[in-house]
């Protein structure tokens, strides 16, 4: 199933770091530390083509760019993350400028919600980890994904395992917005999030075996390689990382 590569990158990081202490059974979670303010990560389509964000702070494709601009200039220029003293998100889950608060709120409450949306990251990572159903975790995907990075994501299949609890999934196709961001933001996926990502597919058995979940597991086994390479891992993720493939077969 897997590359043999990948099985013996992870079995020599295994062997080095003498990981596999626990007896049996699902190895417990790492639990992530999420930071308070992070920057925007890069603006990616359903599609995975990448976009950077324009002067009005909307993400548009290279193509795009170059329609408006009749070149590529504006597109080398164009950051691919937003500056979070310069735009924030509101409660619509899109980007505006402090004089866009002010605009919309009034000078006073304006003010008042701008420094409060320094926040918003932190807000969406507690929201998302206390959800109380299935359901409405996919809504405040589909409300506020917009602005989400690789924590949130992580974050919301971590979740979803946790409400699942073993149980077959109802409506797995539900998930592709999840899986499509996920693919997203992987190039941002830190060891942790990497291992919790795989540890929730397998245990909701989620697995490559099915069309559904193949490419997914599969960019999860690529960039698993690039960390075990790197050494990026720490001894607990490893063993998340590794219960997983041993899991999903």
């Amino acid at each position: 199933q897997w590359s043999s590569q990948f099985v013996n990158a992870l079995a020599s990081l295994a062997a080095r770091q003498q990981t596999f202490s626990w007896s049996g059974g699902v190895p417990p979670l790492a639990q992530p530390s999420f930071p308070i303010v992070t920057v925007f990560s890069p603006a990616l389509p359903m599609g995975g083509e990448e976009r950077r964000y324009d002067a009005d702070g909307y993400a548009y494709t290279k193509a795009e760019f170059i329609k408006c601009y009749n070149g590529i200039k504006e597109w080398n220029a164009a950051p691919a993350r937003l500056d979070p003293d310069k735009w924030r998100y509101d409660r619509d889950g899109q980007p505006y400028t402090k004089s866009e608060f002010i605009n919309e709120y009034g000078k006073d409450k304006g003010y008042k919600y701008w420094t409060a949306a320094t926040h918003w990251d932190h807000q969406q990572t507690r929201a998302l980890a206390t959800s109380e159903t299935v359901d409405k975790l996919l809504q405040r995907l589909a409300r506020h994904g917009a602005g989400f990075d690789h924590i949130h994501v992580s974050t919301c299949w971590v979740r979803m395992q946790r409400l699942v609890k073993g149980r077959p999934l109802r409506q797995p196709s539900k998930l592709q917005p999840l899986v499509q961001k996920t693919l997203q933001l992987l190039p941002d996926y830190k060891h942790q999030g990497l291992a919790n990502t795989a540890h929730a597919l397998a245990s909701m058995k989620l697995l490559p075996s099915s069309a559904q979940w193949a490419e997914l597991w599969k960019r999860l086994e690529a960039k698993a390689i690039g960390a075990v390479q790197n050494r990026s891992f720490d001894p607990q993720s490893l063993a998340n990382t590794v219960w997983a493939y041993a899991t999903a077969g």
